[in-house]
């Protein structure tokens, strides 16, 4: 079977700090052998849906970066050319103010290589709801990637969830990239929970006038499987809003890593940004890295950020135990608070069920 090998530094954090710290970028290495088609949910009047070569597809969503890295976005181009992997495009009518969603659902299976695309046009004015459910079981070594790029017209609003419910032997990497553009708005919600290496990168560039990106993550990590997550909001638009916060439980032998990143482009004046991470540690044989950051190179700006990383304190365990509340299932309890944070945000009850069956299985 043709393969295609993908081996590249990923999520490459904008200003490079000390090396020593090895959290500058994290490393992909794996294949693709063949495109995995998704399940998808009845597409609502007002989306077109089409199917397409990688070289007839966007119109200004080519250009869409995501944060995986541009050098791995065009190793993924090479692949999808060699693979005959196809496009999946959403276009969005201008005006069109969707209640109904549209659900996308993948389930792979461990000893299958495979990779998805996805492009998402939203017309100027509209209004869109897009799910992706990422499934996998089975024994043995896999990967499952998927690219997600959105182009966010004048006032367009997109709402996305992306949930990873990945068996414990795949490789994942989920890039996604969005540019916005005047008074439009990307909301974004992400759930992490599977998965043996898992590579987790959004970039959003906030070019508009009073552009703006919401932002709501939420992961557990545990076993030996390791997580990498970069953020970032390229903020040049006046005005220009982002706001995100990422609350994680780490767990077992676990490692995760965490970039967040505002960067305040020159003249995009009264931007503001805010971007916050929240991480409970259950071992200590787990292995934890994050890095909040603002670059800025325009004065009248405002921006936020911070991290808090802590463990179930003693008396917080008295505190459950006089209550009849054993250490297990405060643990329990904590993760469930942490990542139901996050999922109160994704309007599909469906999906928030299989979260929490997830959880309970796994904890």
């Amino acid at each position: 079977m043709t393969s295609t090998k993908l081996s590249a530094d990923v999520n490459q954090f904008p200003s490079i700090t000390w090396h020593h710290l090895h959290i500058n970028h994290g490393h992909f290495e794996g294949k693709v052998e063949a495109e995995i088609e998704p399940s998808v949910s009845s597409v609502p009047d007002g989306i077109r849906f089409e199917r397409k070569n990688l070289s007839e597809a966007f119109g200004n969503e080519k250009h869409v970066q995501t944060q995986l890295g541009k050098a791995f976005d065009a190793d993924i181009d090479d692949m999808e050319n060699s693979l005959g992997i196809k496009v999946n495009e959403y276009t969005v009518e201008a005006g069109k103010k969707l209640n109904d969603m549209v659900k996308i659902s993948y389930k792979t299976f461990g000893g299958k290589f495979q990779a998805s695309d996805t492009v998402i046009a939203a017309g100027e004015g509209s209004f869109s709801t897009f799910i992706f459910e990422y499934e996998g079981e089975g024994e043995g070594e896999g990967v499952f990637g998927h690219r997600v790029r959105i182009h966010c017209a004048k006032n367009a609003v997109v709402r996305l969830v992306t949930v990873n419910l990945l068996g414990s032997s795949i490789v994942h990497y989920n890039g996604i990239g969005t540019d916005v553009d005047d008074g439009g708005r990307v909301e974004l919600t992400q759930v992490e929970l599977g998965g043996k290496e898992s590579f987790s990168g959004s970039y959003h560039n906030l070019f508009g006038y009073k552009s703006s990106c919401f932002v709501q993550g939420g992961y557990v990590a545990g076993g030996k499987s390791s997580l990498d997550i970069n953020y970032v909001a390229h903020q040049e638009g006046c005005g220009s809003d982002s706001y995100s916060n990422f609350n994680g439980v780490l767990m077992d032998d676990a490692k995760k890593t965490w970039r967040g990143s505002i960067d305040f482009e020159r003249d995009a004046k009264e931007a503001k940004g805010d971007e916050q991470e929240n991480v409970l540690l259950l071992s200590p044989d787990v292995m934890n890295k994050s890095m909040p950051v603002i670059l800025c190179d325009e004065e009248d700006v405002e921006g936020r950020h911070g991290g808090t990383v802590g463990k179930i304190s003693e008396d917080e365990l008295l505190y459950l135990e006089t209550r009849g509340i054993n250490e297990a299932t405060a643990r329990s309890m904590m993760i469930k608070s942490r990542i139901n944070s996050i999922v109160r945000y994704i309007p599909d009850a469906s999906i928030v069920e299989k979260i929490q069956s997830f959880l309970e299985e796994n904890l």
